[in-house]
């Protein structure tokens, strides 16, 4: 709409990293802009082992519970949460950029790694963006559609 001025326009229009892209298998990118509505600590938390108390048990992702839950697409190929992060002691997380933003690992091992002291600085949740599902093209309709305008792609730091 013409009239919400340009930061509130920005704010409408779908921001997307593109995190795979490969000839067979295609595009993935997240969504950076839209939210699920929920927390990380309002996920469901498996059911305490036979014997335990729940009330003992601090949540799997405690470090993390203030953090929202981002909805990266239509796409489910994901068996739980993705994230996007800052911390390069995540293990099996794949880098995205030069300049250190990384790509998926384990969420409840990145709760050890981000206070690795091998890091140039103690990393906070405020480091990580969790997602559910992704955004899925095949490498031609991407292309397509960046031809089309539908995607204006930028490199970004």
């Amino acid at each position: 709409p013409k009239d919400l001025g340009p930061d509130r326009q920005a704010d409408l229009l779908p921001v997307l990293v593109l995190v795979d892209r490969e000839e067979k298998r295609g595009c993935r990118g997240v969504l950076l802009n839209r939210r699920t509505g929920y927390l990380l600590g309002d996920l469901e938390q498996p059911p305490p082992a036979l014997g335990e108390q729940t009330a003992a048990l601090p949540p799997i992702l405690e470090k993390f519970c203030i953090q929202p839950l981002w909805f990266g697409g239509i796409d489910n190929i994901s068996s739980g949460l993705d994230m996007l992060h800052l911390c390069p002691t995540v293990k099996d997380a794949e880098k995205l950029t030069e300049d250190g933003l990384f790509w998926g690992g384990d969420p409840a091992q990145a709760q050890e790694a981000m206070e690795d002291p091998s890091l140039d600085r103690i990393m906070s949740g405020f480091d990580f963006k969790f997602f559910v599902q992704s955004t899925i093209w095949s490498t031609k309709d991407l292309d397509r559609e960046i031809k089309e305008g539908i995607w204006f792609p930028a490199s970004v730091s």
